[in-house]
């Protein structure tokens, strides 16, 4: 369970309030994503809800203890996963992880299982100075989860990894998700990796919650339609047809690639006749990316008006 009610963080020297009495609340295990545009007030949500900074106003309820009057239980049940933890650079990783481990009080025997899970075996004898960065966040991963989290906020989690580094990462959060049944809250500008974890989305915008709830109902609520993609030769003909009918279009040496919604493939189909000209069709799902840029759209539309 995480509640956020009415939560306000005001710096001295900012004009506007980091978070501007902000609410929302998950009462089950989803993973949650917390977007938004870098200074809308992820980073300080995420300190505020491991009772790590102090908020003017509001409560932050985790599992039933409150950031303001029980900060030690908060503690004790999250977990904060960042680049911005310095790991002491001419220890090795075996010293990190077991320096944690003593730190939580927890068996050095633990080592091994810890070592396994992360995947990190193969290089636990290299320092950390000499790490690359998927190695590098694969460590501070460990480090946040081994006291058993029951919630684990993750700040820019992919930010810097290669393609194979963010799979192998991936995995290890589905790991702890769906294994180690740790809810997990994501702030990330990687939607594409964030939506294959996340449940629900929070976006935030300057200190201010602009939309929440289950990635699935919001996609229905801003752009539920699916849109296919028609690969198709290009011709005379078929462009006549495409600036006819204003569909969005792209150049693809000779083929174009016509987008349209779903609903209006047989149409498309019957009206074009012969199948000669079709290469390839191809449905596409809306991305958490587009319901991020649709929502921000909206809210902006809204304000203006």
């Amino acid at each position: 369970m995480y509640e956020v009610n009415n939560v306000s963080k005001i710096y001295p020297q900012m004009s506007i309030p980091a978070l501007n009495n902000i609410s929302f609340s998950s009462n089950n295990n989803n993973a949650i994503g917390i977007l938004g545009s870098n200074g809308a007030g992820k980073t300080t949500l995420f300190m505020a809800s491991n009772a790590l900074l102090s908020i003017n106003s509001g409560d932050i309820l985790i599992n039933n203890y409150s950031v303001k009057k029980e900060p030690n239980k908060i503690k004790q049940c999250t977990g904060l996963f960042t680049d911005k933890l310095v790991l002491y650079p001419v220890l090795t990783v075996k010293e990190v992880i077991k320096y944690f481990l003593g730190i939580y009080g927890i068996s050095s025997k633990k080592y091994n299982y810890w070592r396994d899970w992360g995947g990190v075996k193969e290089f636990e004898n290299r320092q950390i100075k000499h790490l690359s960065t998927g190695m590098l966040k694969k460590v501070m991963l460990l480090i946040s989860v081994i006291s058993k989290p029951k919630v684990l906020f993750l700040d820019e989690p992919f930010s810097g990894l290669d393609p194979v580094a963010k799979s192998d990462f991936l995995l290890l959060l589905k790991s702890l998700k769906e294994e180690e049944k740790i809810k997990l809250i994501i702030s990330s500008h990687d939607l594409t990796e964030t939506q294959v974890i996340v449940n629900e989305v929070v976006i935030i915008e300057k200190g201010t919650v602009i939309e929440s709830g289950e990635v699935n109902n919001l996609i229905k609520k801003y752009n539920g339609k699916k849109m296919i993609s028609l690969y198709i030769n290009r011709t005379p003909e078929i462009m006549d047809y495409i600036h006819k009918n204003n569909f969005e279009y792209k150049d693809s040496n000779d083929l174009i690639i016509m987008t349209f919604e779903a609903d209006h493939l047989n149409h498309v189909l019957s009206e074009l006749g012969d199948t000669d000209k079709f290469v390839d069709i191809v449905t596409k799902e809306v991305s958490l990316d587009i319901l991020y840029n649709e929502v921000r759209k909206n809210a902006i539309h809204n304000i203006t008006e």
